[in-house]
């Protein structure tokens, strides 16, 4: 993960700032978004997907684990299977195969 992503996404989200989490979103892609929040807490990654567009939150939902999308069910995010199906191959592993 590039620290820097992640920095950044964390102020974002502590200031707010809708216009700089999308820029992050748009100028990284959603694999490298989606690793640096699997590093924030559950209730920051909450915040960050609240903050999102529907189709921007969905896209990162897929590409979340199983286990990283329990952890934000009890904040109210979960992906319906009958909207889209989650990604079968986690961020991390993604990653690695677009390095």
């Amino acid at each position: 993960m590039k620290h820097h992503i992640y920095l950044a996404l964390r102020a974002a989200v502590a200031s707010r700032r809708i216009s700089k989490l999308q820029q992050l979103f748009t100028e990284h892609g959603v694999l490298a978004f989606t690793e640096a929040l699997l590093n924030c807490s559950p209730r920051v990654a909450a915040d960050a997907l609240s903050l999102l567009s529907a189709s921007e939150r969905i896209s990162v939902l897929r590409h979340l684990s199983q286990s990283a999308r329990e952890k934000l069910r009890p904040m109210g995010f979960q992906l319906e299977q009958n909207i889209a199906h989650p990604c079968r191959i986690p961020a991390h592993q993604l990653r690695r195969q677009f390095a």
